[in-house]
């Protein structure tokens, strides 16, 4: 996929432009707002294509399990995209090479909302990355903006390589405006710098009794 747009002549992906709202039932939650159609989002699945991008593209109401973008096997750039309508992950990859790079990322709930009572327990992830980095690709995750989460659900949580058995994980130069439990839970070697961490607190919503982290 090429999906290439400018700063000033963006790519909207979105659901059915005037449809009415409906209620939001994805895996039979309840509790999630009415909203706009969901959609399942853009997926690639064993795609090593080093010219896969989406750049300075707005994705709404892409709400899946898998992702509001899921790289499985695959390998993409995602660059200055902002994401809005969904409650679950919106980067997921598997075994991926993956950049996000320069985006944003909203507060994951509202003011008002309670993951609990919607029964959103560690699958309402911002980025979420599992398995491991193909030889010859990278992984990180650079220059982006995330907003607040709530309850047992991190901000990223990710796998990652051992030094010396292929690319592992960078975390670089982001802002990280908070969370009821980890900013970063993570596995393997990571490479972490230049990160602002900020209103990590454990909240009266998480599941997970230990402590609340900027680094796990």
């Amino acid at each position: 996929i090429v999906a290439q747009g400018e700063e000033h002549a963006r790519i909207r992906f979105t659901s059915v432009p005037g449809a009415a709202f409906v209620p939001n039932r994805h895996g039979g939650r309840p509790g999630l707002p009415d909203g706009p159609p969901r959609w399942e989002g853009i997926h690639l699945v064993d795609s090593m294509s080093e010219e896969n991008v989406l750049a300075f593209a707005d994705i709404e109401y892409a709400q899946d399990s898998q992702g509001s973008i899921g790289v499985n096997a695959s390998s993409l750039l995602v660059d200055h995209v902002t994401f809005h309508g969904t409650h679950l992950r919106m980067v997921y990859g598997v075994n991926a090479s993956l950049v996000v790079q320069h985006s944003t990322f909203p507060d994951v709930f509202g003011p008002d909302e309670d993951p609990v009572a919607i029964g959103l327990d560690n699958v309402a992830e911002p980025i979420k990355i599992t398995g491991r980095t193909p030889a010859g690709g990278q992984l990180r995750i650079a220059y982006n903006s995330f907003g607040t989460n709530k309850g047992h659900n991190d901000v990223i949580d990710a796998d990652s390589r051992r030094v010396g058995d292929g690319p592992i994980l960078q975390i670089i130069g982001n802002v990280f405006q908070g969370a009821g439990d980890e900013l970063l839970d993570l596995g393997g070697d990571v490479y972490v710098a230049g990160n602002l961490f900020q209103n990590v607190t454990k909240d009266e919503f998480t599941s997970d009794r230990g402590y609340a982290s900027a680094i796990s």
